[in-house]
């Protein structure tokens, strides 16, 4: 039985604990779903993480916020007709993929989708083995393998995280329209986190769950402040590492359908969003806790 810490101050201790490990993807599965969650940064420990960590840091670092701002409110307008858990689920990945240098980016959010269904715990899965093959395909050719894996990582780890920041921030202006989106996207992260939870590994092998919002914090903090970063982005060394890009993205998208909002309801006509109108059942289940 795991043991859950809901007390924010001792969640970011325990994730500061080197000692607490995560638990680790097999290598060696012949599922190809998990042999990608052992060739990311996620389900490793050691130096293994480290690098790899190291290696996506550097990738995040290559791209302007301002530019992926940009193309997020662009793909935004572009999917006018489009419901908002629409926009939410596929604008992110669309503009990640484009400025991360994917073929078909626009193409790629179902995929992700996929594989995003069964990462957090490795549940075995014919459609995500079939996805993350077409997604590894579709990475750019600049580097190794392991850079193409780490590439297709960031848009399965950006996919329902930001889409539940998003449709968190348009819950939050609808019971307040007053607010900035800025700070709607930080009420959201303190009072439910896209990612609920998050999970180590005791030395003695037990298991142990830390939940990453922080209600109280939400009182007093409507900006997010960079001396105490949001739990909601986790803490230690396996914290987000995008949490600006995830807000410059989210921040552009909600702004957009803010705007859709205000000026009533377009006229029907094609968009070019290759989302669903319903929410698959696998989104439904990636409401547990998971490893970043």
């Amino acid at each position: 039985m795991p043991i859950t810490i809901t007390q924010p101050s001792e969640v970011r201790r325990l994730l500061a604990d080197a000692s607490l490990l995560v638990p680790e993807a097999d290598a060696a599965s012949e599922r190809a779903s998990e042999r990608f969650r052992s060739a990311s940064s996620r389900f490793v420990n050691g130096a293994v993480h480290d690098r790899r960590r190291q290696l996506i840091e550097e990738r995040l670092g290559t791209l302007s916020l301002p530019a992926l701002a940009d193309t997020a409110a662009a793909l935004a307008r572009r999917a006018r007709t489009a419901p908002p858990h629409v926009v939410a689920r596929t604008v992110p990945v669309a503009c990640l993929a484009t400025h991360l240098g994917f073929a078909d980016p626009d193409g790629l959010p179902p995929l992700v989708g996929a594989v995003a269904a069964v990462y957090p715990t490795g549940e075995a899965s014919d459609e995500a083995d079939d996805a993350i093959t077409r997604l590894l395909a579709a990475a750019p050719a600049i580097g190794s393998a392991e850079a193409a894996a780490l590439d297709v990582q960031l848009l399965v780890q950006a996919h329902l995280a930001t889409a539940a920041l998003i449709e968190g921030a348009l819950r939050t202006v609808a019971g307040e329209p007053s607010l900035s989106t800025r700070a709607a996207l930080v009420l959201a992260l303190h009072h439910a986190p896209p990612v609920p939870a998050t999970r180590r590994v005791h030395p003695d092998g037990e298991l142990v769950v830390l939940t990453l919002g922080d209600p109280a914090a939400a009182a007093v903090d409507t900006q997010g402040s960079e001396d105490a970063p949001l739990l909601a982005f986790g803490a230690g060394p396996r914290a987000c590492p995008a949490p600006a890009h995830a807000l410059a993205i989210a921040s552009a998208v909600v702004e957009v359908l803010r705007e859709r909002e205000a000026s009533g309801p377009p006229d029907a006509e094609p968009d070019d969003s290759r989302g669903h109108d319903e929410e698959p059942d696998h989104h439904r289940r990636l409401r547990d806790g998971r490893s970043r």
